[in-house]
């Protein structure tokens, strides 16, 4: 059974133009929504929903006005129906009338409108459901393999067709079906390759994460089958970049096939919903490649009676500057007391300087993209003729849509008359995650090489952004042996975060009858708390169950890495984490300005000199080079 569809996208659209892109414009940007859930609620619920969305169209128009970017897509990650259709057939119907206004405010096409299921677009079943219940009941458990049931014509229908309403009514979107492509509704997942603004190649994945969905036991039980990851990456070429949409995060879906690892080796940045909550996470697990995970919160949900209104929607966009890496900007909007959406300033990453929230969330991909820019603003970009202007740049594609309103249809390819000198001569360079030199001929090389890869994974140590939720993981095992940590944290803020990092780091306390013995013999996964005065050397102080007002918490993870633990200030974290010999300093607890939780290799730290005032207490600390050791 045929469960994928992609689209490929061969040639720049001339109206991309010729590969020039202007100073500061987006190579490729879009609106991230997720959770709207139409059909949720009675007819009050109805009237709710129908204001706060009428306001994201009102809203999303102002935030481009103040510098948030045009859109060239829509990206939906999943709840846009309450029922998958099956308690009410207008679910979709409303979906769809809302979905052609947006289109309209943002001035793009119904196929520009990306869309994944939720575990709120699946219908659910009961034990009275016979065969399709206990199908799912032995794939959640593992006793069958997914791949293997929607290989099988009879168990994949079972498996699709709790999605029939929801795949019927995404045909509407892109990526369209072709005669290249799946037949029908059985879309499950999809890929589509685009060109975007200065030649960037953009590879868009919809996982399908809803189709063991069926209860509030979903957590954990969830899956992607190897099949479905293997076919929307098929014959990944190096220099795409690539954006990954699922409706959960990935740490809902069973570990058994290792989501968070396919995402880290394949994804520079995945989309997802589910939570309610909005929040950006910077992940990397070991040595492998980072990735950004970007949780869109809800676009509506009805409030419980204790809960407050957190609706929510985000601007994405990347950019490209000289020397630096692809640089992904996210602009988060939220619903506030004046019945409107503002920027989330909560979410922003602050200024070091003078500490106000920036416009914009940033974090650097793992992508390094040459193009060519424009000499002067003037320069024009070739465009199509249109009826009227549109505000954003059309991205390359194989479709377009249809005068009656049925699918969208195949474009003819047809190449332009004039192909500039840039078009011809556009570079476009794959990711680096790490540039090796060339290997020299000195005696010697290889040894030092494998040296510095040794302490490189053991120097650079954990970084718990505030607000921003950004994170990265690397640890220190034994050099005997390499270890892969387990998957990485989820940040937070303060003491929020300090919870977060013991959990992923599955760390238990000290308990009284484990005391009396130094840090560097505690057991694996055990938090405990040292005193400041013995920072010089970590792993021979005498460890205690509790903490005191001197005291710094250590983890021992279960990587067999002795970690110390506390609060850095925000401008700090590059620092940190850039793996060079530097100097910071660090508290044991939050205060002032010392908000972002730091996890370090002890064994990275060279010296220490201790402060003290009005109570609180910190440490400056020298930290040495990861690769040397100095």
């Amino acid at each position: 059974m045929k469960v994928l569809a992609f689209a490929f996208a061969g040639r720049v659209s001339p109206s991309v133009g010729n590969n020039m892109v202007q100073e500061g414009e987006p190579l490729f940007s879009w609106l991230h929504l997720s959770d709207i859930h139409f059909g949720h609620g009675g007819p009050e619920g109805a009237a709710h929903r129908k204001l706060v969305l009428d306001c994201v169209l009102l809203d999303v128009q102002r935030a481009m006005k103040n510098g948030a970017p045009v859109p060239n897509a829509v990206f939906v990650t999943g709840d846009i129906g309450f029922s998958g259709g099956s308690l009410s057939s207008d679910e979709y119907r409303q979906a769809g009338d809302w979905f052609a206004k947006l289109a309209s405010v943002l001035r793009i096409e119904l196929h520009e409108i990306y869309l994944v299921p939720g575990n709120h677009d699946v219908a659910r079943v009961s034990p009275s459901d016979g065969e399709v219940f206990q199908l799912i009941t032995l794939l959640r458990k593992g006793e069958k393999k997914l791949g293997d049931a929607l290989g099988e014509p009879a168990t994949g229908r079972l498996l699709a067709g709790r999605l029939d309403n929801f795949l019927e009514f995404s045909r509407r979107f892109g990526p369209t079906d072709d005669k290249n492509t799946t037949k029908g509704t059985e879309r499950l997942f999809w890929r589509r390759k685009i060109v975007a603004r200065g030649g960037l190649p953009v590879r868009l994945v919809g996982l399908n994460t809803a189709l063991l969905a069926n209860d509030d036991e979903d957590n954990g039980v969830l899956r992607v089958s190897t099949s479905q990851f293997a076919l929307v990456f098929d014959e990944l070429a190096e220099k795409e970049l690539v954006i990954v949409l699922g409706h959960h995060p990935f740490d809902w879906l069973s570990k058994d096939m290792d989501p968070l690892g396919w995402l880290q080796a394949k994804a520079h940045l995945f989309l997802s919903g589910h939570v309610h909550q909005q929040e950006t996470l910077s992940v990397q697990r070991g040595g492998g490649r980072q990735f950004v995970h970007v949780i869109a919160g809800a676009g509506h949900s009805e409030p419980g009676p204790s809960e407050s209104e957190r609706y929510t929607f985000n601007f994405g966009a990347v950019f490209s500057s000289p020397g630096r890496p692809l640089q992904l900007r996210l602009w988060p909007y939220i619903w506030t007391k004046h019945k409107d959406f503002r920027p989330d300033v909560e979410n922003l990453h602050k200024d070091s300087m003078s500490g106000a929230p920036k416009g914009y969330i940033e974090h650097l991909l793992a992508y390094d993209f040459s193009l060519h820019r424009t000499a002067s603003p003037t320069t024009p970009i070739i465009s199509e003729p249109e009826a009227e202007p549109r505000p954003s740049p059309r991205l390359s594609s194989d479709f377009e849509p249809s005068n009656d309103g049925g699918a969208p249809r195949a474009k003819n390819r047809r190449k332009p008359a004039v192909e500039s000198p840039a078009e011809r001569d556009a570079v476009v360079r794959g990711p680096a995650a790490r540039q090796v030199p060339p290997p020299e001929s000195r005696p010697g090389r290889s040894v030092r090489l494998v040296a510095a890869m040794v302490l490189l994974m053991g120097g650079v140590g954990f970084i718990y952004q505030g607000r921003s939720r950004s994170a990265s993981r690397q640890v220190t095992p034994p050099v005997q042996v390499i270890r892969i940590p387990d998957p990485p944290y989820i940040s937070g803020n303060g003491l929020d975060a300090l919870v977060k990092l013991r959990q992923m780091h599955k760390v238990r306390p000290l308990q009284r009858s484990e005391t009396s013995r130094a840090a560097a013999a505690l057991p694996e996964g055990v938090f405990a708390f040292l005193p400041m005065s013995s920072l010089k050397n970590p792993q021979q102080a005498l460890v205690q169950p509790a903490q005191s007002p001197d005291s710094m918490e250590v983890h021992m993870t279960s990587a067999g890495s002795l970690h110390l633990v506390g609060f850095i200030k925000e401008g700090d974290s590059q620092l940190v984490m850039s793996g060079k010999a530097t100097a910071f300093s660090v508290s044991p607890r939050p205060f002032g300005s010392f908000q972002t939780v730091m996890s370090l290799p002890a064994e990275r730290v060279r010296w220490v000199r201790l402060f003290g005032a009005r109570g609180e207490q910190w440490a400056d600390l020298q930290l040495r080079d990861a690769a040397t050791g100095r």
